[in-house]
């Protein structure tokens, strides 16, 4: 009779990486998988659903790993404990870093990990909600505080429709923090288009550069 070797059965491990508080789902999440004596066997992004998918052999032990601006990093234990050919799932839970206060070009800011929206568009995707609800909370914990949502694009696209596409993103979030219950009046908004990147790489900017320069800044107010 053949027995088929550990190389020879295909098994897989699949899951979601996602918030431990509302569950909702984590693209662009690094995940990293072991062995069990610490060397890295694949490592992948998560999808727009939060999903990865890894190969695994059978009766082996793994750790995996997940790294997230935003989000504490974590690591799961995982066992391949079957012999045949199968599919593993494993969702795994992470919770949020603490937004910090510190200085954004010689202002004031509350820091969070980049806001994020739809591509060309000024709705909010789902993780961004977890994170304008850190900016919610502090603002219910320091009820003088106010602040100016600032939002930056890239500088793909013509200046004038930049212009146009920030404004109406940093009215996306003032919209999302007054229906949380904070008070409009203390919050101002304004779309600084491609005007002000952060990283003045002009023509020649790379995936990572143009990624910088698109974000949601929170310049805390006197």
């Amino acid at each position: 009779m053949y027995i088929a070797t550990n190389e020879e059965v295909k098994q897989s491990l699949n899951g979601f990486v996602m918030h431990s508080e509302s569950k909702i789902h984590l693209p662009n999440t690094i995940v990293i998988l072991k062995d069990e004596d610490g060397n890295e066997v694949a490592k992948q992004l998560t999808d727009d659903n939060g999903a990865f998918d890894f190969g695994v052999m059978p009766f082996e032990e793994y750790t995996i790993s997940t790294e997230k601006d935003g989000y504490v990093n974590k690591t799961f234990n995982f066992s391949a404990s079957k012999g045949f050919e199968t599919t593993y799932s494993k969702n795994l839970e992470l919770e949020t870093t603490a937004p910090k206060i510190e200085k954004v070009n010689d202002k004031l800011a509350i820091v969070i990990e980049n806001i994020y929206f739809d591509s060309a568009k000024w709705s909010l995707k789902e993780e961004s909600h977890i994170s304008l609800n850190k900016i919610a909370k502090v603002l219910t914990e320091n009820p003088e505080m106010r602040l100016s949502i600032n939002a930056h694009t890239d500088n793909k696209g013509r200046d004038t429709y930049n212009l146009n596409l920030s404004n109406k993103r940093a009215a996306s979030a003032v919209k999302f923090l007054v229906e949380r219950g904070i008070d409009k009046n203390r919050l101002e908004f304004k779309g600084f288009g491609e005007t002000q990147p952060k990283i003045d790489c002009k023509s020649q900017c790379t995936d990572s550069e143009l990624q910088q320069n698109r974000r949601v800044e929170f310049i805390i107010l006197d």
